[in-house]
């Protein structure tokens, strides 16, 4: 536990002292104190992954709080690994992204100075052990998100998209601790220890669990809690993008795992609840990203997909306890937290991509893009790794943690339970619609911006690569993409006792995971097959090329107008799916026979934003109206209003009294 509270020191001293160094030192003086405390965090937690038993504890008491213990079991040791390897990452990326904003003298001061903070508070969520810390580290790491996300506050959509994050991350506040109020109530203490008892004294624990996930859902971006999301993701520096879909989300799915520890038992319409929401998030969440044009937009409606599939994977396991099948269940939870390990390296290395080109062009409108892979071709290449890696293809990383829920929806098929057998089918189809249309969404995105020709003169002016501390993160990241891919043995092992803190058993009482070996063998196979023919090609070709102009239609260079856009590329679908896209299309058809101009575009809106953000946006502002007599400038008034509130006061008191 020591190093943990050094590491934890370590990233509170590099916040502080950035603040007294010169703009182009800061991020330096950030790095260097970050890879200091992931140093000392791997050494805290990288026994408990292994297997030990001897979980670090340090706790103190506080009048208002009672006892407070950090504790790292196995769960917690899984998340700090994931925050700390990306927080490092991403530290070393934001000194990249933010050097021409240096150069150009902008105070980059309160970037460097909340990135440890939230670092710090996200660390603290997953290992406090009580409720009121908990809270507190929430709105901690809340609020420095907040900040890092209005690095741009002048521009009005960034602030409004930044006042629409603290709606929902305070609406989250308020649903948690309205839940840990209940459990403390009853188990007379705020302490993570006494909530499995407190938890089960309730005649329907499963609500309890319920309120929780509703809580956890708003930050983790379950539909219909997503709504956030969309806006916050396309206003924030990339790096701080990367970092809250990498990792930050994330807490919401340690949240619901937690609560779940509290549950003795886990009734299986609850864990069939888990499920259909998820499943729901994920389809909806990769339709919304097929639609969208903002490259940051789209990548954040991916994040809601993910987090789908993560809950896919929670909600089988949840399945699997309640129905008494260990494998199932372990198969569930290992695939989810392995998705979450995964999720948050190719999310971040596809928002890193984004910030490059958007350092490079200035355009997140993925239309006005194109032909960047000749100018930028290692941003292209590691946002492919990226593109291939969320699609779930092999041998990437995003394969292997897929393939362990269909592994889990599988074996759950043959359990003999006639609805189980429903669900597992219909989950299976879902899941495997959600993989094709992600394939689509990323053929698209990385077509329409790398490929062809430039579509607008930002794009054809760009000449030169990203920095170098740029690319240096994204060549990390990719690396671990194809790590993990390769050898999806030692991934398992990293997620092995998190899982087994669940479902009481590990990977070696699986003999059928043996099978993940034989992934590792086909992925190096159809590695060096490509590599062989690839070189084959080169061999035959050497000296025996030739070129020479095709016939063209008259035609003497290609031209933009003839390139797929990303409207088009996908119009077919969007059209099948318009009812629930609620798109709009604009179009301006060709007239007369020797047209000079037309065009097509489409635009899609949020359901959710639409049935629920909007009504409440009218709500508020009609409120706003009707209710400005209140706010008089009298001091009288006031003074009266303060009196009915203490009349009101007494009132209620006196009722409630017995």
């Amino acid at each position: 536990m020591i190093y943990f509270l050094v590491g934890i020191f370590l990233l509170i001293t590099g916040s502080i002292t950035s603040l007294f160094f010169p703009e182009n030192r800061k991020g330096q003086i950030v790095s260097a104190f970050t890879a200091l405390a992931t140093f000392c965090l791997f050494v805290s937690v990288l026994p408990v992954l292994s297997g030990s038993r001897l979980y670090p504890t340090l706790g103190f008491s506080h009048l208002l709080t009672g006892t407070v213990d950090l504790t790292i079991d196995p769960l917690s040791a899984f998340f700090v690994l994931t925050i700390s390897i990306l927080s490092m990452i991403t530290t070393i990326y934001a000194c990249g992204y933010l050097k021409s904003d240096q150069d150009k003298g902008k105070q980059t001061a309160l970037q460097f100075f909340f990135l440890p903070l939230l670092t710090c508070s996200m660390l603290l969520v997953v290992t406090l052990r009580n409720g009121l810390a908990f809270l507190f580290a929430w709105e901690l790491m809340s609020m420095a998100s907040y900040f890092l996300i209005t690095y741009e506050n002048d521009n009005r959509e960034v602030f409004a998209a930044g006042i629409e994050y603290l709606i929902f991350t305070h609406l989250s506040l308020i649903i948690l601790s309205i839940g840990f109020v209940l459990l403390a109530n009853r188990s007379g203490s705020y302490s993570f220890d006494t909530f499995r008892f407190a938890i089960s004294t309730f005649q329907h624990p499963g609500l309890i669990f319920i309120l929780f996930f509703c809580g956890f859902s708003l930050k983790a971006g379950f539909i219909p809690f997503h709504i956030w999301l969309p806006r916050a993701h396309p206003a924030a520096p990339s790096h701080v993008s990367g970092l809250m879909s990498g990792v930050m989300i994330k807490t919401g799915i340690y949240g619901i795992a937690r609560i779940l520890t509290f549950m003795d038992t886990i009734p299986f319409w609850l864990g069939f609840l888990v499920l259909a929401v998820s499943t729901f998030s994920a389809v909806v969440g990769v339709l919304f990203a097929l639609a969208q044009h903002d490259l940051k937009r789209l990548l954040a409606y991916h994040s809601v997909e993910n987090i789908g599939i993560i809950g896919m994977g929670m909600g089988i396991g949840m399945l699997g306890i309640s129905t008494g099948n260990s494998t199932v269940a372990f198969l569930g939870f290992a695939g989810a937290f392995l998705h979450v390990l995964n999720h948050s390296l190719f999310k971040a290395l596809l928002f890193f991509g984004a910030g490059a080109v958007y350092r490079a062009t200035h355009l997140r409108d993925i239309e006005l893009l194109g032909g960047l892979i000749k100018s930028m071709p290692f941003t292209a290449a590691f946002f492919l790794v990226g593109s291939m890696a969320i699609s779930g293809l092999p041998p990437f990383n995003g394969f292997v943690s897929e393939f362990l829920i269909y592994f889990a929806l599988l074996k759950a098929s043959l359990i003999r339970l006639p609805v189980l057998i429903l669900i597992s089918v219909a989950a299976i189809s879902f899941l495997s619609f959600v993989g094709v249309m992600a394939m689509m969404c990323f053929s698209k995105a990385f077509s329409i911006v790398f490929l062809g020709l430039p579509r607008s003169p930002a794009a054809s002016e760009v000449r030169t690569e990203a920095d170098r501390l740029m690319l240096l993160p994204m060549a990390a990241l990719s690396a671990l993409c194809i790590l993990i891919g390769f050898l999806p043995q030692l991934a398992l092992g990293i997620v092995n006792s998190a899982a087994q803190q669940f479902t009481g058993i590990s990977a070696k009482a699986i003999p059928s995971l043996a099978v993940l070996n034989q992934i590792s063998l086909i992925s190096v196979a159809l590695v060096t097959v490509t590599l062989v023919l690839f070189s084959l090609r080169r061999r035959l070709l050497t000296g025996h090329e030739s070129s020479f102009k095709t016939w063209d239609c008259g035609y003497q260079k290609g031209s933009i107008r003839l390139q797929y856009t990303a409207s088009s590329f996908v119009s077919r679908f969007l059209v099948l799916m318009k009812p629930m896209l609620n798109g709009e299309t604009d179009l301006s058809p060709p007239k007369g026979l020797f047209p000079l101009k037309a065009s097509f575009s489409s635009h899609s809106h949020d359901l959710f934003r639409n049935f629920f953000m909007n009504p409440l946006h009218r709500l508020y502002f009609w409120l706003q109206k009707n209710l400005s007599w209140i706010q008089s400038g009298s001091t009288q008034q006031y003074i009266k209003y303060g009196l009915i509130f203490l009349l009101l006061a007494l009132l209620g008191a006196v009722g409630m009294m017995p």
